[in-house]
């Protein structure tokens, strides 16, 4: 899915900037490290138009993220908040995930 999100030229008449934004929220709604991603939908926006279309992708894909979200975190709050949050932040520091190269 990222390949087809970020990778893929978007077609002549931006006819989907739409999928790409479900795309986008989807990706991020997926791993919680993929926000980082969304500035780079910069780079699937048309020039004469850029911040205002990269402000409609980024809400929509935000949009999306939280519609996916939502009924897990309504279902168990504190179960979505241990797995999701808490056990991100108590994991220790590996530094061997920074590189390939180790």
């Amino acid at each position: 899915m990222t390949l087809v999100t970020f990778a893929a030229p978007p077609t002549p008449p931006y006819a989907d900037a739409l999928a790409a934004a479900g795309d986008a929220g989807l990706l991020v709604a997926s791993k919680q490290y993929m926000i980082i991603a969304l500035p780079l939908a910069w780079l699937l926006t048309r020039p004469e138009q850029r911040l205002r279309d990269w402000l409609r992708l980024v809400i929509i894909a935000t949009l999306v993220a939280a519609i996916v979200t939502l009924p897990w975190v309504v279902w168990k709050p504190t179960g979505f908040w241990r797995s999701v949050i808490a056990l991100q932040l108590h994991e220790r520091f590996r530094l061997d995930s920074l590189s390939l190269l180790t």
